[in-house]
């Protein structure tokens, strides 16, 4: 496993833990940094999540300044929405 997969894995593990008494039991994620990181933050966040629809900002994914995606963590984990913005 990369580092981006383990810091991302490491994030949304803490986020999961912390809203498990959630009603609605969807976490919601919030990831920001400067741009060089933005495609491969989007290409780990597609590989962890299962069933993922996604949308962006930008011409492509790789160069979006802003994305969300919504989808379960692996498959019939725990549903997740994560929201990027990068500048």
């Amino acid at each position: 496993m990369n580092i981006s997969k383990m810091i991302l894995s490491t994030a949304i593990a803490a986020v999961l833990a912390s809203t498990a008494g959630a009603a609605d039991n969807t976490a919601t994620i919030d990831i920001t940094g400067a741009t060089a990181f933005r495609a491969s933050t989007h290409s780990s966040i597609l590989s962890v999540l299962d069933g993922e629809t996604y949308a962006y900002t930008g011409a492509t994914l790789g160069q979006a300044q802003q994305a969300i995606f919504k989808g379960n963590l692996g498959v019939g984990g725990p549903a997740v929405t994560i929201r990027t913005s990068f500048s």
